[in-house]
Parts: C-alpha cells; structure tokens; sequence
C-alpha cells in the first residue's frame, strides 16, 4: 500500500483538529475517499462553508480531463492553497472552489 502526499496532509491535519483518535480517523477517511471520487469523476456532495452555519451543495471534480471541459481557466492554474483545504473544479460555475478537511458532510444520492 502506498500512501500519496494527500493522504498524508489529510491525515496530519485531521489528527491536529481533533481530541479524539477515532474522529480524527472517521474524518480522515472520509476526506481521502472524497479525493479519490473527486480524481476519478465528478461528485455531488454537500459541505460546511467556512462560516460554520451555511450548507453548500456542489458538484465538483478535479479529473483532468472533466476538469477542463468545465473550467473558465486553464487546469493548470489552480489558486495555490493551504494544507487542510480540498480544491475542486466547481462545475456549475468553472471555476477553482475548495472545503476545508472536516467540513465535508456527505454524498448527494
């Protein structure tokens, strides 16, 4: 099993934000299975804005190829981040949108 750098932020910010062990590895989890259904498609989820209060609906991706059909900008120009924050391609606007580690609340279905 490898571990990707992704991973490795998600779980280091994860055990950082949380008291308790088995949060911190729920919310981890969570978050990497979201990276990997962000990279291999496009995801309708919800999320807690920074705010603390506002739920926002999305439907995001950063394949590459779904990412550029749906882009305003190249894909290559993603703002640049901190750790603790999963960007994505909004595809309803086309444009770089992100959530932090934890905020994330589930899959639309």
């Amino acid at each position: 099993m490898t571990v990707s750098n992704q991973e490795m932020i998600i779980a280091s910010y994860a055990i950082t934000r949380s008291n308790d062990a088995f949060l911190a590895a729920l919310q981890m989890s969570k978050c990497n299975e979201l990276v990997n259904r962000l990279r291999s498609g496009i995801v309708h989820g919800y999320f807690l804005k920074a705010d603390g209060k506002t739920i926002r609906e999305f439907w995001g991706t950063t394949n590459p190829s779904l990412a550029e059909k749906k882009t305003v900008n190249p894909i290559g120009t993603m703002p640049r981040l901190p750790k603790g924050v999963i960007p994505f391609v909004d595809c309803e606007c086309g444009q770089w949108r992100s959530m932090r580690i934890g905020s994330f609340i589930g899959y639309a279905e």
